[in-house]
């Protein structure tokens, strides 16, 4: 437990330094670099990787961000495959492929991000532009809701707010 904990302790600190208002880039990535090849952490490849994607005392580079994260999805991090979807679900780093951002946001939502489940129905909305998708993701952000999800119960007020301000202007 000790040891877990202070895995944790150290991760932690890396993620404080490089957002910190004063940021500490290099040691960050310093920290990161050695809790991924010492223990082979997938938090410390996904820390890596947001930094390289950022440019954050890295040089920006999405090759290396998709590497990094792509390991860290083999050694089952969780929040790997949604930030791959994000990647090439974005004109921002040059690698826009809506087939691939689906890819990795089916397996984001398989280990439990809603985050990917709606980006994955508004990438249908948007592609079909049809009825069913936008019924679908009113559905899951109802269902996500009910469960306590503030960002779903975020959404689905502003869509509702939307949809009140529709009918006052008819």
């Amino acid at each position: 437990d000790l040891w877990i904990e202070q895995l944790d302790a150290q991760l932690k600190h890396a993620e404080r330094l490089s957002t910190d208002v004063q940021p500490n880039y290099a040691r960050a990535y310093e920290i990161y670099e050695e809790l991924a090849k010492q223990q082979e952490l997938p938090q410390a490849y996904v820390g890596m990787a947001l930094m390289h994607l950022k440019g954050q005392g890295r040089e920006q580079s999405t090759e290396h961000a998709l590497r990094y994260l792509e390991n860290a999805f083999r050694l089952g991090s969780e929040d790997a495959a949604y930030h791959l979807g994000k990647i090439y679900d974005s004109e921002q780093y040059q690698s826009n492929d809506a087939e691939k951002a689906v890819y990795w946001y089916r397996h984001a939502v398989a280990r439990g991000s809603l985050d990917a489940q709606y980006r994955i129905t508004e990438i249908n909305e948007q592609e079909h532009n049809d009825q069913h998708a936008v019924q679908q993701k009113l559905q899951l952000l109802k269902q996500n809701a009910d469960q306590g999800h503030s960002n779903s119960q975020f959404q689905l007020a502003e869509h509702h707010l939307k949809q009140a301000d529709v009918r006052n202007i008819s």
